[in-house]
């Protein structure tokens, strides 16, 4: 009888598995697939940078950006025809500015113009591993405000820190894709 429990309870253990599914051979060959493997890296180095800003922390940010640029320098996001290439082209550019700026305003219009061009990148690809979410800020960067990414609903102001640190709405949420 202990026997039997034993191999109940090892099966059902190794059913549960870490609820990742194994991406399908069709699945791997999707363009948009191997984007989002691309994007792994950018998307969490531009989440620390992001972070370092709420925080006021520049040479932080600093790091958080040129780690974001080599990873970008190392990625094959050009070789995916499904892309539009001129948000790549742009998201590089930015991303080798920021990384050579030191002061936190300078940091934080480098992060709103690498928003303005990871967003429409994460929307047409999905989102590499977990939801993100797509946040305003009205008053952030000039009169349109400006848009960030986030992995939480809740509202942390990279552009103003603990000055105006809840200032911003959700305007959507990027999830993951199965192809």
């Amino acid at each position: 009888m202990k026997y039997l429990f034993l191999v109940c309870v090892m099966a059902v253990l190794a059913s549960c598995g870490d609820g990742k599914k194994e991406p399908s051979a069709e699945m791997l060959k999707s363009p948009m697939y191997k984007a989002r493997q691309e994007l792994i890296r950018p998307v969490t180095f531009y989440l620390d940078m992001k972070d370092a800003l709420i925080q006021g922390d520049a040479p932080l940010a600093g790091e958080a950006a040129s780690l974001m640029m080599e990873s970008l320098e190392k990625g094959d996001l050009f070789s995916i025809e499904q892309l539009e290439i001129t948000n790549v082209v742009h998201l590089r550019q930015e991303t080798r500015i920021a990384r050579n700026q030191v002061g936190l305003d300078s940091l934080r219009a480098s992060f709103s113009r690498i928003s303005a061009a990871l967003v429409p990148i994460l929307l047409e690809t999905g989102a590499p591993e977990y939801t993100l979410y797509v946040l305003h800020c009205p008053m952030a960067i000039g009169e349109g405000g400006a848009r960030w990414v986030s992995r939480e609903k809740k509202v942390e102001n990279p552009y103003f820190g603990e000055e105006m640190l809840h200032c911003g709405s959700v305007e959507g949420m990027i999830g993951t894709r199965e192809y």
